[in-house]
């Protein structure tokens, strides 16, 4: 269907981000409908695919320089991403504080 490899992994990169955004969007609609811990834990699994995707997202809009010159603030942001996740493991929403 795309005549070229960048056209293919243009597409590719497009979704990945659709997907992303998507599972951010489930998952903080999900926190929106809690209260307490349990809001906290929805809210950082949330975080965890926004992350993810900014520096893919900005990458398609063209400024793929930023993320070669400062890969450093890339990495941080998919680190932090991951550490959303484990943050919200932490929390453990499905714990009674008594």
């Amino acid at each position: 269907i795309w005549p070229t490899a960048e056209g293919r992994a243009r597409w590719s990169e497009s979704w990945q981000v659709v997907a992303a955004l998507g599972a951010a969007a489930a998952l903080l609609a999900a926190a929106s409908r809690r209260t307490g811990r349990t809001r906290l834990f929805w809210g950082l699994l949330a975080l965890g695919p926004f992350l993810w995707a900014l520096p893919v997202m900005s990458g398609l809009m063209g400024a793929a320089a930023i993320w070669q010159e400062q890969h450093v603030a890339a990495e941080i942001l998919l680190g932090t991403a991951t550490l959303s996740w484990a943050g919200a493991l932490l929390v453990r929403a499905d714990r009674i504080i008594e």
